[in-house]
């Protein structure tokens, strides 16, 4: 990524706190928020970001494009899309109002159909911390 860009960019992540009830979720993202703000500090510029449930609502939708739409770069991180339509339209919110989309696929790469010619997909290979990071670290640095 061009610098510029790096240094204005929206991070829209899922709760994955939601889901220490059910399966081990890294002390990290029981707080994602604290995550990606200490991980974003370590790069100049900034940052935002917002946290979503895993099946958005009309807020978090508006939230969302309203973030993008005053970034230079939003980057999605996608939890299964696919079966979550509330992120599906949290994506296409997105995709309207960003000037640049890059999506991670968190769980598996089928949420690549949702994407426009102009986005850039990534995958994670998952959701855990050493892959968010990897990801992060990869579009960041």
């Amino acid at each position: 990524l061009p610098s510029s860009l790096k240094k204005d960019a929206a991070v829209i992540f899922p709760a994955l706190s939601s889901l220490a009830s059910k399966i081990m979720i890294e002390k990290e993202f029981e707080d994602e928020t604290g995550f990606l703000d200490k991980f974003l500090g370590n790069y100049p510029g900034s940052h935002g970001t917002q946290i979503y449930p895993l099946e958005p609502s009309e807020k978090d939708f508006l939230a969302g494009a309203q973030l993008a739409s005053r970034s230079g770069i939003t980057i999605f991180f996608s939890f299964d899309a696919h079966l979550f339509p509330g992120q599906e339209k949290l994506l296409g919110a997105l995709q309207k109002s960003c000037r640049q989309l890059i999506v991670v696929f968190l769980r598996d790469p089928y949420d690549v159909s949702f994407l426009r010619p102009q986005d850039v997909g990534i995958t994670a290979f998952g959701f855990r911390k050493c892959q968010v990071k990897a990801v992060l670290e990869r579009i960041f640095g």
